[in-house]
Parts: C-alpha cells; structure tokens; sequence
C-alpha cells in the first residue's frame, strides 16, 4: 500500500499487505450493508476471524447503522470504549419521552425526564408525587396536571405535560413531534451542561430522529410510538450477540490510536463527517482533522478498507448529496479496488 500525508508517501510494510479497498454505496444504510456484507464474506471464506476486524468512524452516531446491519446479519460486535447507540443517554431520555406518552403508569420512564430539563423536581417532590399518584390510579401524567392545579408542584411542570401532549399528537409524524419536543423543552441548551461532548450528543439526537423518519417510511403502522420502541427494544436487547471474544470491535477514530487489527474499514468518509463540518475552515483543526484520518489508516495491518456514501438522506424526506473525503482524494493508493453496492 502506498498513502501519502502531507506531501510524503508512506508505504505499508505488512507481509500479507494488500492495496486497499473504497465502497461505494447509495447511502448510509446501503454503505452499512456492504460493509457488513465483506466482513460476512471474509469471515467465510476463512481468511479472518470477527475479532481480527476493527470499523472505525469519525462521529459516533455513525455506530447506530452499523450496530443495526450487525445485528440483522448475525455479526457479533463490540463498542470498544463505549456505549451501543441505544444505550446512550440522550438516545435513552428520548425514548423515555416515548415510553412515558404511551404508558403514563410507567415509574421509571415518568422518573428519568419529569425533571429533564430540570424544572425544579427534585427528591422530595418526586416522592409526593409517587404518595399522591395511587390518588389517581397510579396516572402519573393525571397526577401531575391536578398537583398543578393545585399549586402542589413548580409552574415549570407543566413544560412536562405540554411535553407529553407533543409526542400524543397524531396530526404530525413521529419524527416531527420528537423533533419539536427537543425544540420546546430546550433539550439541547440542556445537553450543554452536561459533561462529555455536548456535539456529539446532539449528533445522537439527531440521529435517533433520522432513525424514526426513516422507521416510519418503511411501512403503514397502526401505533407507531409502540412500534418504533419495540423495534428499539429489540435492538438493544440483541447488542453484542455472540462469542465474547470473538467479535468485530468498533470504535472511533479516537478511541483507535495504540491499537492494530488485521483488518480494518474507515467507515462514512464522507466531507462533512471527516473532516468534521465543524473544523473545515479552521487551519489547525483540518490538519488535526487529517492527523486522525491517518491515524485510521495505520490501525491496519493486512487488510484496509474505505467506505462513503453518495447521498445523504434528510430527517423529512429528500436527499443531500455527499461528496467523497478530501482525504481520499489526497490519497494516491496503488492498484486500488472499488466495490459498488
């Protein structure tokens, strides 16, 4: 393999080193299928086992497609350094939304966001409400609305209720009313005071409501809340199948530096995600930018491959297109091979 950073080229020095591979595919969910397909197909045919395959990403939202595609095709895998998509905090106060605009008796959803934002909900007032609830048959969404009437809890409680009302309102898709809740209870001013990285926080979040827009184009749903969660449920229950030592490690570009792998896929190197949108036009953060790319590529010892998709699909219908990686296109590969999904 011969690459070239900044003007040098570097040449791999594996013994069963081969010229590297880009996919091509239509868009992001076809990109995760191909990817998926050549590792099935390389497990196979007996040339590698799971654990010798690392997928690496720029933007950890990028891990949901693959996690699904995994899942769907019985590849066993791993988060390295992290969470599964679902399991996120954001992703998990989202679908708490959900669950609770379904089942206003369900404790532990109504728990984890009546104070998300905060709206002065502590402890204490949480146990009153939890006292009063067998009042009204255990309804929490009914407790709270008469406990407002009553002066009994905070006037921003009631941001809750309207919350709830949001996500109960048919007139709209899913999709939208998941996106004006995160609109009018200021989840993502919320996302800023917590630790971690408040970008890519916002990123899973966007990504969870491309995941519903995307759900709901797929068919005719007679509740598709409950659908849309069992569907969820399903995924996460089925993270990480498989022998536990032997799965395919994912991970970001990050978290990659220090480890080798035989075989290794940059996934989504699209413009936009790496570089990041973010540090295109920012001299020291496009050269940090490219820093991380090339530490991707060096994760490889045997095998590399690159995938990117062409189009972009949007929350609410439409496509944008994508174009390839400045980086890849500043790569002068030998002898490379292009698969077309």
């Amino acid at each position: 393999m011969l690459f070239r950073r900044d003007g040098k080229f570097i040449k791999g020095t594996g013994v069963r080193g081969t010229p590297p591979v880009i996919i091509e595919a239509r868009y992001q969910d076809s990109e995760a299928y191909a990817v998926a397909s050549v590792i099935k197909e390389l497990v196979q045919r007996g040339e590698y086992s799971y654990r010798d395959i690392a997928v690496l990403y720029r933007v950890n939202y990028l891990s949901r497609v693959l996690e699904e595609k995994f899942i769907k095709m019985g590849i066993p895998y791993v988060v390295y350094s992290g969470v599964g998509f679902f399991e996120r905090i954001e992703v998990k106060d989202i679908l708490a939304y959900l669950k609770f605009s379904i089942n206003p008796y369900d404790f532990v959803s109504f728990s984890r966001i009546v104070n998300v934002p905060r709206r002065g909900i502590g402890e204490v007032t949480l146990r009153k409400i939890f006292n009063r609830a067998s009042d009204y048959g255990m309804d929490y969404l009914l407790t709270v609305k008469e406990m407002l009437k009553k002066g009994e809890l905070p006037k921003l409680a009631d941001e809750f209720v309207n919350a709830i009302e949001i996500l109960r309102d048919s007139s709209i898709s899913l999709s939208e009313r998941v996106e004006k809740l995160v609109d009018e209870i200021g989840y993502y001013d919320y996302l800023e005071t917590l630790e971690g990285d408040y970008y890519d926080r916002i990123e899973n979040v966007e990504e969870l409501i491309r995941t519903i827009a995307e759900f709901e184009r797929g068919g005719e749903y007679t509740d598709v809340v409950l659908e849309f969660l069992n569907n969820a449920v399903l995924k996460k229950d089925s993270d990480n199948i498989g022998d536990d030592e032997n799965r395919v490690s994912i991970m970001s570009l990050h978290v990659s530096k220090g480890l080798e792998f035989p075989v290794v896929f940059i996934f989504g190197v699209v413009d936009g995600i790496i570089p990041h949108f973010r540090n295109v036009h920012k001299g020291h953060l496009i050269d940090e930018e490219r820093r991380l790319f090339y530490v991707g590529i060096t994760r490889a010892k045997e095998r590399l491959f690159f995938s990117y998709h062409k189009y972009r699909l949007e929350k609410f219908g439409g496509r944008e297109f994508c174009n390839i990686s400045r980086f890849l296109e500043g790569v002068k590969i030998l002898g490379v091979e292009f698969y077309r999904f």
